[in-house]
């Protein structure tokens, strides 16, 4: 490989958290094949990403202090809203957020986030209007309108019980422990079409080129001018 395909090769490595030996470099062709590659790592690294030991019996350990029961099962597959209630949640949340750094915050139950957003169109709605008309009403719905976002949001904090979305199993809090393993920074991508849409602008910053030239058929040598 010369070394602008080595660069390539690199770059690809650092940013899809995947390694490519030499073998399989020098096997290809086109962007096609190199998307394939990626495609095939990424399978793999989702197969393989599991809480470790270590962090499944940490949590464990956690639950079984919030709900106060030394023999209590926890299984990485379990949904938390199953198996801990409104005030356990919470707990666990705050016994969470020493560990793990980018804890999300709990959410609001949908009927609730569903009303706070009606209730601020509607006062926003009855502002425009007071405006329009001129109504004396005007600077108490102004205050209304102003100050309804901030005083719902701080009314309802303790009505955050909702598991935030990729937090919903015990599993899914354990993959998040310090020192948990992963095995590739890019399992989200599903489809050839998402795995090329993040290369293409790699390619394009390697080779120098625009990367309206780089299609899923290009030969890296022959269309695209790697050396």
């Amino acid at each position: 490989m010369g070394l602008d395909a080595v660069e390539l090769v690199m770059e690809v490595e650092d940013h899809f958290g995947i390694s490519i030996d030499d073998h399989e470099a020098q096997q290809v062709r086109t962007v096609g094949d190199l998307v394939a590659l990626i495609r095939t790592r990424i399978e793999t690294a989702r197969r393989e990403v599991c809480p470790t030991l270590r962090s499944v019996l940490s949590l464990r350990r956690t639950v079984r202090e919030v709900v106060d029961d030394t023999r209590a099962r926890v299984r990485t597959r379990a949904l938390v809203v199953d198996r801990l209630d409104r005030r356990e949640r919470q707990q666990l949340w705050r016994e969470l957020s020493s560990t793990i750094a980018a804890l999300p915050w709990l959410r609001r139950p949908g009927w609730l986030r569903w009303s706070l957003g009606l209730t601020t169109t509607g006062l926003m709605v009855a502002f425009t209007w007071s405006l329009v008309e001129a109504s004396p009403a005007l600077p108490m719905v102004f205050v209304a309108a102003l100050g309804w976002p901030v005083a719902g949001v701080l009314a309802t904090r303790p009505m955050r019980w909702v598991s935030p979305e990729g937090w919903t199993t015990f599993g899914d809090i354990a993959r998040k422990y310090p020192g948990a393993k992963v095995a590739t920074k890019q399992t989200d991508l599903e489809t050839d079409e998402q795995v090329f849409d993040e290369l293409r602008p790699i390619i394009a910053s390697q080779l120098g080129i625009a990367e309206s030239k780089i299609v899923v058929t290009s030969s890296f040598v022959n269309d695209l001018g790697l050396s």
